[in-house]
Protein backbone atom coordinates (compact mmCIF):
# COMPACT_ATOMS: atom_id res chain seq x y z
CA UNK A 1 0.00 0.00 0.00
CA UNK A 2 1.57 3.36 -0.79
CA UNK A 3 0.96 6.78 1.02
CA UNK A 4 -1.84 7.92 -1.32
CA UNK A 5 -3.52 4.39 -0.92
CA UNK A 6 -3.60 4.86 3.19
CA UNK A 7 -4.93 8.25 3.06
CA UNK A 8 -7.19 7.55 0.50
CA UNK A 9 -7.79 4.15 3.08
CA UNK A 10 -7.91 5.51 6.66
CA UNK A 11 -9.77 9.56 5.68
CA UNK A 12 -13.12 9.46 7.43
CA UNK A 13 -15.73 11.70 6.42
CA UNK A 14 -15.40 14.28 8.59
CA UNK A 15 -16.09 18.02 6.86
CA UNK A 16 -15.92 21.76 9.34
CA UNK A 17 -17.06 24.73 8.28
CA UNK A 18 -14.94 27.45 8.71
CA UNK A 19 -17.61 30.11 7.71
CA UNK A 20 -16.51 29.77 3.67
CA UNK A 21 -17.88 26.28 3.23
CA UNK A 22 -16.93 22.58 4.41
CA UNK A 23 -13.42 21.54 4.23
CA UNK A 24 -12.38 17.69 4.64
CA UNK A 25 -10.24 17.56 7.76
CA UNK A 26 -8.76 14.49 9.23
CA UNK A 27 -8.91 13.58 12.70
CA UNK A 28 -5.53 13.23 14.91
CA UNK A 29 -5.92 9.25 14.87
CA UNK A 30 -5.80 9.71 10.91
CA UNK A 31 -2.84 12.07 11.25
CA UNK A 32 -1.53 9.17 13.22
CA UNK A 33 -2.04 6.10 10.98
CA UNK A 34 -0.71 8.54 7.84
CA UNK A 35 2.15 9.01 10.27
CA UNK A 36 2.55 5.69 10.64
CA UNK A 37 2.42 4.77 6.85
CA UNK A 38 4.73 7.67 6.42
CA UNK A 39 7.53 5.60 8.20
CA UNK A 40 7.25 2.49 6.93
CA UNK A 41 8.84 3.56 3.30
CA UNK A 42 11.22 6.20 4.77
CA UNK A 43 12.10 7.09 8.84
CA UNK A 44 11.87 10.78 8.63
CA UNK A 45 12.68 12.72 11.97
CA UNK A 46 9.73 15.30 11.41
CA UNK A 47 7.33 12.49 11.10
CA UNK A 48 8.72 10.60 14.25
CA UNK A 49 8.59 13.95 15.76
CA UNK A 50 5.19 14.95 14.82
CA UNK A 51 3.83 11.81 16.48
CA UNK A 52 5.87 12.72 19.66
CA UNK A 53 4.21 16.02 19.76
CA UNK A 54 1.15 14.16 19.54
CA UNK A 55 1.32 11.74 22.10
CA UNK A 56 2.91 14.72 24.58
CA UNK A 57 -0.67 16.68 23.88
CA UNK A 58 -2.56 14.09 25.14
CA UNK A 59 -5.76 14.67 22.82
CA UNK A 60 -8.53 12.58 23.41
CA UNK A 61 -8.48 9.81 20.81
CA UNK A 62 -10.55 6.75 19.56
CA UNK A 63 -8.00 4.33 20.43
CA UNK A 64 -10.35 1.74 19.31
CA UNK A 65 -9.89 3.04 16.11
CA UNK A 66 -6.57 3.56 15.93
CA UNK A 67 -5.54 0.22 16.91
CA UNK A 68 -8.19 -1.56 14.44
CA UNK A 69 -6.79 0.46 11.33
CA UNK A 70 -3.41 -0.19 12.07
CA UNK A 71 -4.27 -3.83 12.25
CA UNK A 72 -6.33 -3.60 9.22
CA UNK A 73 -3.99 -1.67 7.71
CA UNK A 74 -0.81 -3.95 8.31
CA UNK A 75 1.38 -1.99 8.93
CA UNK A 76 5.04 -2.54 9.23
CA UNK A 77 7.90 -0.28 10.57
CA UNK A 78 11.43 -0.60 10.52
CA UNK A 79 12.99 -1.35 13.61
CA UNK A 80 15.32 2.06 13.21
CA UNK A 81 12.16 3.96 14.06
CA UNK A 82 10.83 1.62 16.95
CA UNK A 83 12.88 3.38 19.48
CA UNK A 84 11.43 6.56 18.95
CA UNK A 85 7.91 6.05 18.97
CA UNK A 86 5.71 6.99 22.12
CA UNK A 87 5.68 4.26 24.41
CA UNK A 88 2.16 4.56 24.40
CA UNK A 89 1.47 4.15 20.70
CA UNK A 90 4.61 0.90 21.47
CA UNK A 91 1.85 -0.67 23.84
CA UNK A 92 -1.03 0.23 22.11
CA UNK A 93 -0.24 -1.81 18.74
CA UNK A 94 1.95 -4.10 20.64
CA UNK A 95 4.72 -4.20 17.94
CA UNK A 96 6.26 -7.79 17.49
CA UNK A 97 10.21 -7.92 17.50
CA UNK A 98 10.68 -10.61 14.88
CA UNK A 99 7.63 -9.56 12.22
CA UNK A 100 7.51 -5.77 12.90
CA UNK A 101 4.14 -6.07 12.84
CA UNK A 102 1.11 -4.51 14.38
CA UNK A 103 -0.53 -7.25 16.71
CA UNK A 104 -4.30 -7.92 17.77
CA UNK A 105 -4.01 -8.24 22.53
CA UNK A 106 -4.61 -11.31 23.02
CA UNK A 107 -8.03 -12.68 24.01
Amino acid sequence: MNLLEAFEAIVKELHIDFGFGRIPTLTVEDVILAKLCAIQSKVRPKDLDDLDSIFTAKPAMDWSYLKREAERMQLRLPSSAKPFLPDVLRRLLRINKHTERFQKEPD
